[in-house]
């Protein structure tokens, strides 16, 4: 069985130059799957290379924004 690596809301926002709010909508609105635990939202690795990719394709663009208050 494989280990499933898994990143966190503020990870991802660094990753991607967004903001962490940005990166909880998404997992919100269901355009980035996750797993809640112990009030963190876990993002899994498979599902950031998933968005990765779409954003490659021009599918999916990242909205870059300013505020990082949610």
């Amino acid at each position: 069985m494989d280990a499933t690596t898994f990143h966190t809301c503020a990870e991802l926002a660094t990753r991607w130059r967004s903001s962490q709010g940005s990166v909880r909508r998404w997992c919100r609105t269901g355009k980035l799957p996750y797993t809640k635990i112990g009030g963190k939202r876990l993002i899994p690795d498979w599902a950031v290379e998933q968005m990765e990719q779409m954003e490659q394709a021009g599918i999916f663009r990242p909205r870059v924004t300013r505020n990082t208050k949610d």
